[in-house]
């Protein structure tokens, strides 16, 4: 999809199995939720480069739709 300005919103998809149940995460809803954006980040490293097992099978097992920055408008949209 596409903002309310016309920039493009781009989902990152973290997907092991087709037929596993999904999972979405949006971030950074508001303008100063930057810890948000900096937490989906982390999560995201955390999903594909884990080596404890127990949390690689919990990543695994869920398709991750993760969408970090849900409103690159910032205020300007709100105005």
């Amino acid at each position: 999809g596409e903002s309310y300005e016309g920039r493009p919103l781009k989902v990152i998809k973290i997907e092991t199995n087709p037929n596993n149940p999904a999972i979405f995460i949006e971030a950074n809803i508001h303008a100063r939720e930057w810890i948000s954006s900096a937490t989906t980040v982390w999560l995201i490293n955390e999903i594909l480069t884990t080596n404890d097992q127990e949390l690689r099978e919990v990543f695994d097992s869920i398709t991750w739709y993760i969408l970090p920055v849900t409103n690159p408008d910032g205020e300007a949209s709100l105005k």
